[in-house]
């Protein structure tokens, strides 16, 4: 409070000092103005004392024009105190000059003294003292002189003067003392003003900066919020009541592949690919009624393809009433369909385990069935008629046995003795020269093999199958022809992706078959590897062809899944372990001079009765239950087997095209045939031929037979 007044107090100095200045800048003037003016009074009244008063006149004028200039050259209150006080003093002796000189006091000049009292204390804003001080020492210029000077004679006339001189000097202090104290007054006002609006524009910026910080504050909000709604991993649309879009961001605009500017003023429901669409206006209504929802739906994109989302929704009441619908869009396509494999993959291993089982029973039950019919078949004195029933019943129980095999296969119970290392690039090139031969003529089956090592561990028979069956299918999905497509390449999974319900990582042979066929129904896809399936006519397979792909596949810890659309052709992607490091291996055949003989059978029961039978007698016996196999195996091996023996009823090559495949690859060949239905057989050529069932001793009659007659030649 203390430094408010002193303040204060310097403050109405420094205005008093700035009013004196600029009232003494007027009165100095004035003054040497009137006492000049009034010298031509001198002239008319006095002209034998006009010299002399206009002397003085002079002088004055010119001590008050120094004042003048003094009062301009600084600033002081003092000063100005100062020279109020001698500028009075100065003028009124000169006006006492003038009085005495034309008649003393009854000279009408004392009528100067009131004007030096009018300009001096009416004009200047002097403290109270100096006024005082200005009027004492005029009036004592005035009266001492004529007292001492002169004899009053009229005395009513002197005190009239003095009367109306003291009169004049009250008045001039009482208006000096009112317009002070005013101008006090005034100048105070004005401090406490300019202190108010200091506050005032102190409080102003005090609010622009706040105002300013709560803006920037608000536009960093402002950004953090947009940049958030932005860059959201979900999408987020803005709906009115009505369900038209009003904002959306960039995620959401990258779901539907719209631009933003497309996607406001589209209705909601324009974009839903439910075939109700009424659920949307079902939601929007639940909304509206305060709801916040969760839900699924399928919406379109602007290419025309679906997307699955996940909507969670809620509306929001914002200023003057308004209400509008946040809905977060998360795209779970992939979500969804990798639960649908994962299901879908569940579901195969639990059909797998089901029909490994029954597939289990039922072959021992066949076993048991083909025994006894073997039994009785090798007794002599069995009429004939009662052979063919028994034959007919052995072909149906190996017709059985065969899918009780391919049942196993797809259930993943095959024994893992047989592996070895194969260039799945050679096996495929292998096994479509043999197909090729076999394909109508409409049907074209073209390669694009890597050229990077394609090593896999697993079993030649197994993977020739799988793609034996895959190019079946193509072939039959082409009825009116086309283009067979099989591609290789190596993917490096090591990242990590979903494929086939599981999450893989490594190394893969990634085999791609495609065909340009009639498609799969969608409603199928996730059902053509269960066994039994077929979405061929009634007759026509037996549905185990691809149930037995998938679990060789599985069997080699692969994967495999299906794209397919009805008219658009299907293609197959196959995913087998890449084996690094490793050499391809080939079956083990003796030197050329050994006896190495290749049995091919379908039923490996026969197989290892005949492996059995000629290894006993010092054979190398090397057994394949796979025709396309056993053709490989005698190319990979040429002039080392000695004798081919080869069954007639095989799938996908039978014995006589399995002849006319290893003679195209060396002519002298050696075969013999051995068959429980040779009668829909004629004119075999082969070197022997021998009906199932045999004895072991008639089978190692034929072989040194025919062995020892190609020595002997």
């Amino acid at each position: 409070m203390v430094e408010d007044n002193t303040e204060k107090d310097l403050y109405i100095k420094e205005q008093l000092v700035r009013a004196g200045k600029f009232w003494l800048n007027l009165a100095l003037p004035l003054g040497i103005f009137i006492f000049l003016f009034l010298a031509s009074l001198d002239y008319l009244i006095t002209p034998q004392h006009f010299k002399l008063f206009l002397f003085v006149r002079v002088s004055i004028a010119a001590i008050l024009a120094l004042f003048w200039f003094l009062n301009n050259l600084k600033s002081n209150r003092l000063l100005q105190d100062s020279i109020v006080i001698i500028g009075s003093l100065l003028s009124a002796v000169a006006i006492e000059i003038m009085i005495l000189f034309l008649g003393g006091y009854s000279s009408g000049y004392y009528a100067g003294l009131m004007l030096l009292i009018v300009c001096a204390l009416g004009f200047v804003p002097v403290d109270m003292w100096v006024a005082i001080i200005v009027v004492i020492e005029v009036f004592l210029v005035y009266l001492v002189p004529i007292l001492l000077t002169q004899h009053i004679s009229n005395i009513p006339l002197f005190v009239n003067n003095l009367f109306f001189l003291t009169s004049l000097f009250i008045a001039a202090l009482a208006w000096r003392y009112l317009n002070q104290k005013n101008l006090l007054n005034e100048i105070s006002l004005q401090y406490n003003l300019a202190q108010e609006r200091a506050k005032l524009e102190e409080y102003s910026t005090q609010l622009e900066r706040l105002v300013e910080e709560r803006t920037k504050e608000l536009n960093k909000s402002e950004r953090l919020l947009r940049f958030m709604f932005d860059n959201a991993n979900d999408g987020i649309v803005i709906l009115d009541p009505s369900g038209e879009i009003v904002n959306a961001n960039k995620r959401a605009c990258e779901i539907y592949g719209f631009t933003k500017e497309s996607l406001i003023g589209t209705n909601i429901q324009l974009l839903d690919a439910e075939a109700d669409q009424r659920g949307w206006k079902e939601h929007l209504r639940r909304l509206l009624k305060g709801e916040s929802l969760l839900f699924e739906t399928a919406h379109y994109r602007r290419d025309g393809t679906k997307v699955t989302l996940e909507v969670s929704a809620n509306a929001l009441e914002i200023e003057g009433g308004k209400v509008l619908i946040q809905t977060f869009l998360r795209d779970i396509t992939e979500k969804k369909r990798y639960q649908e494999q994962l299901l879908q993959s569940q579901k195969m291993e639990s059909i797998g385990v089901l029909a490994g089982g029954i597939a289990h029973d039922f072959n021992n039950m066949l076993s048991v069935i083909l025994g006894h019919t073997e039994m009785l078949l090798m007794e002599e004195d069995l009429d004939q008629s009662f052979k063919r029933k028994l034959a007919k019943i052995e072909r149906s129980a190996r017709s059985a046995s065969q899918l009780a095999r391919k049942l196993l296969k797809f259930a993943k119970r095959k024994e893992q003795e047989h592996r070895h290392f194969i260039e799945l690039n050679r096996l495929i090139q292998e096994t479509v020269e043999l197909l090729k031969g076999n394909l109508p003529s409409n049907i074209v089956l073209n390669c694009e093999l890597c050229k990077d090592p394609s090593i896999v561990e697993g079993d030649i028979g197994d993977m020739e199958q799988v793609l034996i069956n895959l190019i079946l299918n193509a072939r039959d999905a082409m009825p009116e022809g086309g283009e067979i497509k099989i591609k290789t390449e190596i993917a490096d999974l090591s990242g990590g992706t979903f494929i086939d319900g599981h999450m893989v990582s490594g190394c893969y042979v990634h085999i791609t078959v495609s065909d340009e066929g009639t498609g799969i129904p969608s409603e199928y896809i996730t059902r053509i590897f269960e066994p039994f399936f077929t979405t061929k006519e009634k007759g026509i397979g037996t549905g185990l062809g691809l149930a037995m792909v998938y679990g060789i596949v599985k069997d080699h810890n692969g994967h495999i899944t299906v794209e397919s659309e009805e008219g658009e052709g299907t293609t197959f992607h196959l995913y087998i372990p890449l084996a690094p490091k490793a050499v391809p291996e080939e079956e083990a055949f003796e030197r050329a001079e050994e006896k190495n003989i290749l049995v091919i059978d379908d039923d490996p029961l026969v197989l290892e009765y005949v492996k059995e039978i000629l290894g006993s007698r010092g054979f190398n016996v090397v057994a394949t239950d796979k025709p396309l196999l056993g053709v490989r195996l005698y190319k990979n091996n040429l002039r080392k087997i000695s004798l081919v023996i080869t069954d007639l009823v095989m799938p996908f090559m039978d014995g006589v095209k399995v002849m006319e495949n290893i003679r195209g690859l060396d002519p002298s060949a050696k075969f013999i045939v051995i068959s429980g239905f040779l009668d829909d057989y004629k004119d075999l050529d082969a070197h022997g031929i021998l009906r199932k069932p045999f004895t072991p001793e008639s089978l190692v009659q034929m072989v040194h037979t025919i062995l020892d007659k190609d020595q002997g030649n």
